[in-house]
């Protein structure tokens, strides 16, 4: 009888001891998710899972805390195929976005037409592509347009460029899952307001605009420069994209960028690079200081949620 008692109290002993070692294991060894988690371990306190992720100091790629939809820029059936993407990511039940949506805009910098770029913030959108950027004043332009006018005793929407976008926030409100009056907090550019979930975001692939990254990377209310190196191999005169983009030029441009970025960052900027294409390989870009990727992470394992 005093045996059997003492075997069951072994057995107990031994099933603690296991289940000991594997709550340790758990908490020092690394947890590897699968890519199906790391949207719902991206979700924070912001909406914004970019802004998050960057506050973070993490990587940031398409389909963990945003999402890319569809085309603006060359679909021109983009928009009849924007608003059943955006509903996609507000499932029936659930209290905000699943990620945070972003589209590249059916317009070029130099066209600066301020209701579309209304007309998209207000259908719930938290990141807009500006393609074919140039200049400053054209993306000075461009965040006005993002931007409601400054409200009086510096209340909400202070600094430049000041805003000029028009007040009908009720549907983007409703898609964020906030009140009204949260969405006129929430609803400007970060990082020039901290506390803002809208990103100003512009995609390099001109000559001009590599020429101009120093300068427009200090216009205040940028928040997310992408290197395109499709268009930039055209502008450089290479020829088709395909056979170009580990041309010695395109690289050449993408470093230039890449080595702007780093300066901004050594001098206090928050502004995010990234790339479209990761045609050399998504360790050298990484490598060079480019943080947020159109492209999924695919089987890399850096960077795990923290």
């Amino acid at each position: 009888m005093q045996a059997k008692t003492c075997f069951r109290d072994a057995s107990w002993l031994r099933a603690a001891w296991a289940t000991g070692i594997s709550v340790v294991l758990c908490v020092l060894l690394p947890t590897f998710s699968p890519p199906e988690v790391w949207a719902q371990q991206a979700q924070g306190s912001r909406l914004n899972g970019i802004t998050e992720r960057a506050e973070r100091g993490q990587l940031i790629f398409n389909g963990e805390s945003w999402q890319m939809l569809p085309d603006q820029e060359h679909d021109v059936f983009g928009l009849l195929r924007l608003e059943p993407a955006l509903a996609a990511l507000r499932p029936e039940g659930s209290a905000r976005p699943t990620l945070a949506p972003v589209v590249r805009v059916g317009m070029e910098a130099g066209q600066q037409e301020k209701h579309y770029v209304k007309q998209l913030l207000d259908a719930g959108l938290m990141g807009l592509i500006l393609p074919q950027i140039e200049t400053a004043e054209q993306l000075r332009e461009f965040i006005a347009a993002m931007r409601y006018p400054p409200q009086q005793r510096g209340r909400w929407y202070g600094g430049e460029p000041a805003g000029k976008r028009g007040w009908s926030p009720g549907r983007a409100a409703q898609f964020w899952g906030v009140s009204t009056e949260e969405y006129a907090r929430k609803a400007d550019v970060w990082p020039l307001n901290a506390e803002g979930e809208l990103l100003a975001m512009i995609l390099i692939e001109t000559k001009q605009a590599v020429d101009n990254i120093a300068e427009l990377l200090e216009v205040p209310g940028l928040g997310v420069v992408l290197v395109g190196m499709g268009d930039l191999s055209m502008s450089l005169g290479l020829g088709t994209p395909a056979a170009n983009q580990n041309h010695p030029d395109v690289m050449a441009a993408v470093d230039r960028v890449a080595q702007a970025c780093a300066a901004h960052r050594s001098s206090g900027g928050k502004v995010i690079c990234g790339r479209y294409q990761t045609a050399e390989g998504l360790e050298a870009a990484i490598a060079k200081g480019f943080t947020m990727f159109t492209s999924q992470r695919g089987d890399y394992r850096g960077d795990l949620m923290r």
